[in-house]
């Protein structure tokens, strides 16, 4: 049976968890209950799309991989005053991810990059000094998920291969999204993380909302939870509790679609 392969493939074979703080998908969330009194935004700008992709039939079903590209900018803005908003925090992320799928199991392996810096809002407010040393780290990372009707239970493992501190390198996540199978459904996500470098502190998010699900693009609204350490670079470590209500766009296929023949 011969390969197929394709460029810029139409579809991503490995669905984001959504309730995952660092998962590469285009959000903007009011939040209110920051452990320092204030209330604030959290956005970030994201794109994960796949580059080439290869299909192996088997007897047993198609077994796809995907080679993609993935980059976000996460952004934490505070409440200055009246609709007046600072940016605190700022994470760079970009990453290489190799997707895998075979029949309802699908699986994410990659090399990922996240930088953190403070902006001027920080300094505004007085909560860090005017210079404070980099913050970065490069990591592997093994997501793997099983697609049981409206329900894909997921579990994580991450290794840091280099950092600008003294990271410790293994970190774990469980989770599980559940979304209807309508055009627009009720959707809910929990998503657990842990990890040497906050002293394995479980740090917790649920959500719960609804999705509206097009031919290549996701639309979600959600109230969440979030309970546990922080893992915004420059707030490393921090605890951070608050609620929110989560606006979440993104592309589920290629940018662009190309094919071969």
């Amino acid at each position: 049976m011969p390969l197929i392969w394709d460029a810029l493939p139409a579809e991503r074979i490995f669905p984001l968890p959504f309730a995952d703080t660092r998962s590469p998908l285009s959000t903007v969330t009011p939040r209110w209950d920051r452990p320092d009194g204030t209330h604030g935004i959290d956005a970030t700008m994201a794109a994960d799309f796949p580059a080439v992709g290869l299909t192996v039939p088997l007897p047993s079903g198609d077994l796809d991989l995907r080679l993609g590209i993935a980059a976000a900018g996460f952004l934490g803005f505070s409440n200055d005053g009246s609709l007046t908003f600072g940016l605190q925090t700022f994470d760079g992320l970009f990453a290489f991810p190799l997707d895998v799928r075979w029949n309802h199991l699908s699986a994410r392996l990659q090399w990922a990059h996240l930088s953190a810096h403070f902006g001027d809002g920080a300094r505004y407010l007085g909560l860090r000094p005017w210079s404070t040393p980099g913050w970065s780290r490069e990591y592997l990372q093994f997501q793997v998920g099983y697609q049981l009707g409206p329900a894909r239970p997921y579990l994580g493992l991450r290794s840091t291969t280099h950092g600008t501190g003294e990271e410790t390198p293994l970190g774990l996540q469980i989770g599980a999204d559940l979304t209807g199978p309508w055009a627009v459904s009720p959707c809910g996500a929990a998503d657990l993380q842990t990890a040497a470098d906050t002293g394995w502190r479980p740090a917790v998010a649920l959500q719960i909302g609804a999705c509206a699900t097009g031919k290549s693009h996701r639309f979600r609204a959600a109230f969440l939870w979030h309970t546990g350490p922080d893992e915004t670079g420059k707030l490393q470590g921090a605890e951070e509790r608050y609620i929110g209500v989560q606006f979440g766009f993104d592309q589920t296929t290629s940018l662009l679609r190309w094919s071969p023949g």
